[in-house]
């Protein structure tokens, strides 16, 4: 189980995939933090139970929030997330473990597609970092402005 300071660590070198699959661990952390307290019958903590719910609510939020609608799938996103908010509604109010574990099913489905964009990105950003780099710029003398770029190799092409 991933400590406060691990979130912090891993959020700190998140590129934005990333940070929107963290929002979802967080989210479902809560939820199963919720379930456990349904499921531990001999002591119900209301109080606990219930901030739980409003701290998933709140990654919930966050994920609503990040939404681009330029993309047409953000839609689609929107109406799950909704649904999910109204399941984290109802259960706070009925205390009800399958709605929570709807909403932890949905969601994790949907961390699991991000988590397949994340790793193709990343081999993309792998690509690209593997590639030679060059780098350009100009440089000047006392009768003279030349233009070059420097492959890494010491050799210098001008233009």
């Amino acid at each position: 189980m991933m400590t406060n300071k691990d979130y912090v660590v891993k959020i700190t070198n998140a590129t934005g995939v990333q940070l929107t699959i963290i929002t979802f661990e967080l989210c479902i952390l809560n939820i199963d933090n919720s379930i456990k307290i349904l499921e531990d019958k001999k002591e119900i903590d209301k109080k606990i139970f219930i901030g739980y719910i409003d701290k998933s609510k709140s990654f919930l939020d966050e994920l609503i929030l990040s939404l681009n609608f330029e993309y047409e799938i953000s839609k689609s996103l929107l109406e799950l997330y909704l649904y999910v908010n109204e399941k984290l509604v109802q259960s706070k109010i009925k205390m009800n473990i399958e709605k929570l574990e709807e909403s932890k099913k949905i969601l994790s489905e949907i961390k699991e597609g991000f988590v397949e964009v994340e790793k193709n990105v990343e081999s993309k950003v792998n690509e690209v970092e593997n590639k030679e780099k060059i780098y350009a710029g100009l440089t000047y003398s006392k009768n003279e402005l030349n233009e070059y770029i420097d492959d890494r190799d010491g050799k210098q092409y001008k233009a």
